[in-house]
């Protein structure tokens, strides 16, 4: 598929996503939900706060495992330049990765740099894994073997599989063989950065343990968000709208944003949830909002970058 095509099924997507969004908003009622938005509103800045923190983690291991050879500065800006691609591209994780390696690889090296942007690839799948597990005790403690519960563990599962797909794969030599069939040259690329992700040992542990950090922020801010929607239960609830929040996360993965795939998760897990489900489509708004701001702070840095 052509960049062009790919650029409006985007598109596409994002209207279809803020249609549903706009479906959302007159179900629950508008009044409700504006109230609602403007009392959640009030938590955009420590939301902003929270989510500047998680691109600093990023920037960190970034800049970890390529063992402090970029400047701090660079490493930054890579990293929030890299955000609108990862929050608005389908699966955007790689995308971004993709692209910070091609901004830094002069400084660090196509090898280090290609081996780090698979490591962070698949080490905040298996991260988020690992925080999504308490949401899975929270939600099969409160509502048992449920569809709902289900669907938490089996996003659970999927980010377990791809994620140690992606790192198994990487390190395989089968892999390097075979691409050597296709492309010499592009074989030796792919062994050399095989062997160099093998050789990273400790260093991969230590930006997994980065990465945790990372996405403990985010279930952080959604705990936020839930107690600040009037969730009940307190930190439990907070855990059972995150595992909302993931399994339409997973779902959306190829909506810009998962703009209406999010909201619609919570709006219809508002019953479970016991809460109001103009307060919870606002509150996912307020979570949109916060990462479109920094969405539109990366494009300035990248476009710096570039110039």
């Amino acid at each position: 598929m052509g960049r062009r095509w790919r650029q409006l099924l985007a598109l596409a997507f994002a209207a279809v996503g803020l249609g549903v969004i706009a479906w959302i908003v007159t179900r629950t009622g508008f009044d409700a939900w504006r109230r609602a938005l403007g009392e959640l509103l009030a938590w955009a800045p420590l939301l902003f706060a929270l989510e500047g923190a998680r691109i600093g983690v990023d920037a960190w291991t970034t800049g970890l495992l390529y063992e402090r050879s970029v400047r701090a500065s660079r490493l930054v800006r890579a990293t929030l330049g890299a955000y609108p691609v990862v929050l608005l591209a389908p699966a955007g994780r790689a995308g971004g990765e993709v692209l910070k390696a091609a901004v830094l690889a002069s400084e660090v090296g196509r090898v280090r740099a290609a081996s780090t942007a698979v490591l962070l690839s698949a080490l905040p799948l298996l991260a988020h894994a690992v925080v999504s597990v308490p949401c899975v005790i929270a939600a099969y403690a409160v509502w048992g073997p449920t569809g709902l519960t289900g669907a938490i563990a089996l996003q659970l599962g999927t980010a377990v599989a791809l994620g140690g797909f992606l790192l198994v794969a990487s390190r395989a030599r089968q892999v390097g063989r075979l691409v050597e069939r296709l492309s010499v040259e592009l074989g030796a690329e792919t062994e050399r950065v095989q062997a160099d992700l093998r050789a990273m040992g400790r260093l991969g542990w230590r930006a997994f343990g980065l990465q945790l950090v990372g996405r403990a922020l985010l279930l952080l801010e959604i705990v936020l968000l839930a107690a600040a929607a009037g969730v009940p239960r307190g930190l439990v609830g907070g855990l059972l709208t995150a595992g909302v929040h993931f399994v339409g996360q997973a779902v959306g993965d190829v909506v810009p944003a998962q703009l209406g795939v999010v909201d619609g998760a919570w709006a219809l897990a508002a019953s479970a949830l016991n809460a109001s489900a103009a307060a919870l489509a606002a509150a996912a708004i307020t979570f949109h909002a916060v990462r479109l701001a920094w969405a539109a702070l990366g494009s300035v840095a990248f476009v710096g970058m570039r110039r």
